[in-house]
């Protein structure tokens, strides 16, 4: 039933509509209405009506419980890995984060930036002799030598002088603590 209803001194056709939430009658001008699934007398029921639809998932990356709304949830596409915010999902993007499986493809291994991450995490100076007049010449060593491990407790910056003795088999560098310590191999007669 459409009728003309004067609000604020001016005349509109309003249909009349029963509000999804709390069954009440209420006036809505026609041309709002358009293709609406559903219609609600105010901003209360409407916010009260899509809570209700509402699921709870836990973060997969902190763990932390959040709402989530269900159009959200049945989508073809969809991971099964749900997020409670942004950084969330970037963290566990990462590639030492918690979800290698949603790690788009252009990140690849990560072997070319465990040099960035170790002067990010490190000083910017010898973990042995401690130079660090020319920090572009310093070097990042593995200390398991698989350059494929970028974790970064098996990374650890040298100088090029300190760094030689490692490739050259005369001796290798360990982690005691936060100090590098040089274990030197015993020479052969």
């Amino acid at each position: 039933m459409i009728e003309v209803v004067e609000k604020y001194g001016r005349k509109r056709k309003c249909k009349k509509l029963v509000c999804e939430q709390c069954n009440e009658e209420f006036w809505k001008p026609v041309p709002l209405i358009r293709d609406q699934k559903h219609h609600f007398c105010s901003k209360q029921c409407a916010d009260t009506f899509k809570k209700s639809f509402r699921t709870i998932h836990i973060c997969a990356n902190c763990g932390k419980e959040f709402l989530l709304n269900a159009h959200r949830t049945n989508k073809k596409n969809a991971t099964v890995y749900r997020f409670c915010s942004r950084g969330c999902k970037d963290n566990a993007q990462r590639l030492d984060g918690s979800c290698p499986e949603i790690r788009p493809s252009h990140y690849k291994s990560g072997e070319c930036v465990y040099r960035k991450r170790a002067f990010e995490y490190y000083l910017h100076k010898c973990a042995y002799c401690g130079y660090n007049e020319i920090v572009d010449i310093l070097q990042v060593h593995h200390l398991d030598r698989n350059r494929l491990n970028g974790c970064i407790t098996n990374l650890m910056i040298l100088c090029p002088t300190c760094h030689a003795i490692p490739t050259k088999g005369l001796g290798e560098f360990k982690w005691e603590g936060k100090k590098c310590v040089l274990v030197m191999k015993e020479k052969e007669k």
